[in-house]
C-alpha cells in the first residue's frame, strides 16, 4: 500500500470551530485548535495508523491546506526528548516529505516540561536548520489557524 493509500485510511477532514485532539493512551495531554473560519482541515492519525512499524513517530499530521501549513503534533507525559525523536522521525518519514512551500511547525504538548531552557533551544536550532521547522515545546497547547496565517504571510514578507 502506497502512503496515499495509508493516510486516506488514517485521515479525518474537520471543519470544527474547535478542534480538540487527546492522547489516545489516555494521557492529559490534549492539542487544541481554534478553526473561527472554520476552514477544512485534514487531521491523520499516524501512530498505529499510518506507521504501524516499531518506528517511532509522532500522534498526528495536521495538514491546513487552505493557508499551506502542516502541523506534526506529539501528546506526550513527561519524555520530552523522546517526543522530539518521535517528531524528527515523522518528518523524515517518507509519507510526510512536505515541500518548502508549506510551512511546518512541531508541537510537542507535555503534560511535565523538564528540559533545560539551552537543550530546548538546540533542538528548535536544530528543528529550523535541518527542517525548516518551528519546534514550540508547551504544557498547554490553543492555537488559532488565523494567527498561524498572519504568522506565515508576515515570514513571506520578511
Amino acid at each position: 500500500m502506497n502512503c496515499e493509500e495509508k493516510i486516506s485510511k488514517c485521515e479525518e477532514i474537520k471543519s470544527d470551530p474547535y478542534i480538540i485532539i487527546n492522547d489516545s493512551s489516555g494521557g492529559k495531554s490534549e492539542f487544541r485548535l481554534e478553526n473561527s473560519k472554520r476552514i477544512k482541515v485534514r487531521i491523520i492519525r499516524v501512530d498505529n495508523c499510518v506507521i504501524k512499524d516499531d518506528t517511532t513517530r509522532c500522534d498526528y499530521v495536521i495538514e491546513i491546506p487552505i493557508i499551506k501549513v502542516v502541523l506534526f503534533v506529539e501528546l506526550k507525559g513527561n519524555k520530552v526528548e523522546y517526543g522530539i525523536k518521535q517528531l524528527e522521525n515523522t518528518i523524515n518519514h517518507i509519507c510526510f516529505k512536505y515541500g518548502s512551500d508549506l510551512r511546518k511547525i512541531a508541537y510537542l504538548v507535555a503534560t511535565k516540561v523538564k528540559i533545560p531552557a539551552s537543550k530546548r533551544d538546540n533542538y528548535k536550532q536544530k528543528f529550523r536548520k535541518e527542517y525548516n521547522c518551528l519546534l514550540i515545546i508547551r504544557k498547554d497547547v490553543k492555537e488559532d489557524i488565523e494567527k498561524i496565517l498572519e504568522q506565515r504571510l508576515k515570514s513571506k514578507r520578511s
